[in-house]
């Protein structure tokens, strides 16, 4: 590491050990990873992420077929689009 939080931070939600919604609780109010994106990909709907505290900068939901991650897929990279960083260079060509 370079001493900078990433530009960006994709958490999934269902993984063992601890969640992405244990994990954004956990990073989300630490100062060193103010400026950072923090993206929820989840199952859950939304507004049940809301109730339980996720405020995360995007909730990505997961689709319910595999034709739905190339719509996922999009919205990732629409975020990257947003991101004044390095990792413009993950742009399509």
């Amino acid at each position: 590491s370079n001493g900078q939080a990433p530009d960006i931070i994709l958490l999934d939600d269902q993984i063992p050990g601890m969640s992405g919604s244990e994990l954004f609780q956990r990073i989300s109010g630490h100062a060193f990873f103010k400026q950072s994106i923090l993206t929820i990909f989840s199952a859950k709907p939304p507004d049940m992420l809301i109730r339980q505290g996720i405020r995360a900068d995007a909730i990505i939901p997961k689709p319910t077929n595999w034709d739905g991650y190339g719509l996922v897929f999009d919205q990732v990279l629409a975020l990257l689009k947003n991101v004044p960083c390095s990792l413009r260079k993950l742009d399509p060509v």
